[in-house]
């Protein structure tokens, strides 16, 4: 078969920008609250969520497909590919932070199933005293006839506010 039209490998900053602004849930102040109420005293490692908009002293780790966009990066942002698990838990370990957190983002929750959440959070535990994530409540796949949003965030070991699941581990 012949390929007629060769697709460009770059993006517009324009576009990227867009694009990385809408893998980004709005965080209300109540959760923001809630998680600065559960930081450890330490470095913290801010986790694809949009470091641009967090008021948090810590290093950021920022997708690098978007290291080109209009955003104006916290100083300390580490641009990593989230498929690269490698060189992700390889960072997270030479930075031995005390708490990483992963607020209201889609390149973490993907729509995936409450349970593979979880299991994913155990993993990141590994590499640090504290893992705190908030994820919108409609945005994770659970049985919605079966369980509530209440229990959803009991069985995750969480508090709900503003429709926001926050996971302290």
């Amino acid at each position: 078969m012949k390929i007629l039209t060769k697709i460009p490998n770059t993006v517009s900053q324009d576009y990227a920008t867009e694009q990385f602004n809408m893998c980004l849930y709005p965080l209300p102040g109540n959760v923001l609250s809630e998680v600065t109420r559960n930081l450890l005293p330490g470095l913290t490692v801010c986790l694809f969520s949009g470091g641009h908009r967090l008021p948090f002293v810590s290093k950021y780790i920022e997708p690098k497909m978007f290291s080109h966009t209009k955003v104006t990066w916290q100083p300390q942002t580490i641009f990593v590919d989230p498929s690269n698990t490698d060189l992700l838990f390889y960072s997270l370990k030479k930075i031995a932070a005390t708490n990483i957190l992963i607020l209201n983002t889609n390149i973490f929750i993907q729509y995936r199933a409450w349970q593979q959440i979880s299991k994913d959070l155990d993993v990141y535990k590994k590499y640090t005293s504290r893992v705190i994530a908030s994820l919108p409540i409609e945005r994770f796949d659970f049985n919605r006839l079966k369980y509530t949003a209440q229990d959803i965030t009991a069985l995750l070991g969480g508090v709900l506010i503003d429709n926001t699941v926050i996971i302290c581990r």
